[in-house]
């Protein structure tokens, strides 16, 4: 469990010190990808890290949904082996392109609802 908090309290307070620094800015929070389907981790490694990851996932979620002017971006995915690089853990370069758009897309629509 004490992994779980710290995972929740580095990006808040990472957060915290962006609040500061820029007061007006939203804060976007990518979630975890769904490590249970990365090819390059073996049974029964590939369960738990999935496992973890949903937990640490979850946890994130809720904090930012608690939050003013914070985003949670979730990761789903689906975790096909083209998804990945050849060393089976990082993502392609077409799968980088994805979250690059998707980043994107959520920046604008908060922009969009902010006037």
């Amino acid at each position: 469990m004490r992994r779980a908090l710290f995972w929740i309290l580095f990006p808040l307070a990472i957060s915290q010190a962006l609040r500061v620094r820029f007061p007006q800015a939203t804060i976007l929070l990518a979630g975890i990808p769904p490590q249970g389907g990365f090819p390059l981790l073996p049974f029964p490694l590939r369960s738990l890290f999935g496992l973890r990851g949903k937990t640490f996932d979850g946890l994130a979620r809720h904090e930012v949904a608690g939050r003013e002017s914070m985003l949670f971006l979730p990761l789903d995915f689906d975790p096909h082996p083209d998804k990945f690089s050849a060393d089976g853990f990082h993502p392609s370069r077409a799968s980088y392109a994805e979250f690059g758009e998707a980043l994107s897309d959520a920046c604008a629509a908060q922009l969009i609802a902010a006037g």
